[in-house]
């Protein structure tokens, strides 16, 4: 994995010491500690990072991502589909539906077909996590998953069109969330 950061190097660098520094910067962020609370919840570290690359996408402040880390991680251990967007949006461009920069890199509206790509990224389809990381978590999310708290008792979340986030408990709930606050 690589760190992502901004990095100062000097032009004659070569792509193995670039490469070299990114991993080393992810292993000093992604120290033993936080490993180790992620062993604590019952996942490898390499779920670790595959759960933080999904809430790196979807949840932009650093209690909404807690909040997500928590939910998800409550939905893998009981497992319950994670029925993450980010992860539709990753299997779109895997699947070169569409072609970044120039149809952008994340499709922003989903339509019923997307969310039956066959995917093993495809978290509405299969349940689990991806077999990969679909982005590059930040440090807030790797802390986000290595503190989640999987006896939250919500089981949903929801980001309205201004970020604002809303949680349920159950599915009518959510639904309610969805309408509204669009």
């Amino acid at each position: 994995y690589m760190f992502p950061d901004t990095y100062l190097f000097h032009p004659d660098v070569t792509a193995s010491e670039v490469v070299s520094t990114m991993r080393n910067n992810f292993y000093k962020k992604y120290d033993e500690e936080l490993q180790n609370k992620v062993k604590k919840l019952g996942l490898t570290p390499d779920q670790g990072v595959i759960l933080a690359s999904i809430v790196e996408r979807e949840a932009r402040s650093d209690e909404a991502r807690r909040m997500a880390a928590s939910i998800l991680l409550k939905r893998y251990k009981i497992e319950m589909g994670l029925n993450a967007d980010a992860t539709i949006q990753y299997a779109l461009v895997k699947k070169g539906t569409l072609t970044p920069p120039a149809d952008g890199w994340w499709k922003r509206s989903l339509t019923k077909d997307d969310f039956k790509i066959n995917s093993p990224y495809n978290t509405y389809l299969h349940r689990g996590l991806p077999p990969a990381p679909i982005s590059n978590p930040s440090l807030s999310s790797l802390q986000a998953v290595a503190n989640a708290d999987p006896s939250t008792p919500y089981l949903y979340y929801y980001h309205d069109s201004r970020g604002v986030p809303h949680y349920a408990k159950t599915l009518e709930e959510h639904n309610a969330n969805v309408a509204n606050y669009p």
